[in-house]
């Protein structure tokens, strides 16, 4: 029985360590990219995937936008389904002036609910050992 709790242990510092790296990213990404841009969403750019035999379809939206006297490209760094952006949306964002290619989009929400998802799946995971500990020593 120890295996289990030390199984699932292990499964709850995996996704906690990815929660945390995500938000992480975002907020490191939110503190360089500091100049503010008007964008238009260029692209809502498809990404196709195969897993067990399924396929899987997420959009990337792709900005364009002017820095500096120069026309910038810049994909967003998460993907959904369906696209959170229309073609054609202009919007602010923000870019690392010393790095114009490096965005960071506030109205993207994807980091952070993967944030939570992962974190809250680690968090229960503890709890669900913390259960089988209980259960073991009655």
């Amino acid at each position: 029985m120890w295996y289990a709790i030390i199984f699932i242990l292990l499964f709850a510092a995996v996704f906690i360590s990815v929660g945390v790296t995500i938000s992480l990213s975002d907020k490191k990404r939110k503190s360089i990219c500091t100049q503010e841009v008007s964008a238009t969403v260029i692209e809502n750019r498809k990404h196709t995937s195969h897993s067990n035999g399924h396929y899987s379809t997420m959009y990337k939206p792709v900005m364009q936008y002017d820095y500096d006297g120069r026309t910038y490209t810049a994909e967003s760094a998460y993907s959904t389904n369906p696209p959170v952006f229309s073609e054609g949306e202009t919007m602010k964002i923000f870019i690392d002036p010393q790095s114009p290619q490096k965005i960071y989009i506030p109205q993207m929400k994807a980091g952070k609910i993967l944030s939570i998802i992962f974190t809250s799946v680690g968090i229960v995971s503890i709890a669900a050992a913390v259960i089988v500990f209980i259960m073991m020593h009655k």
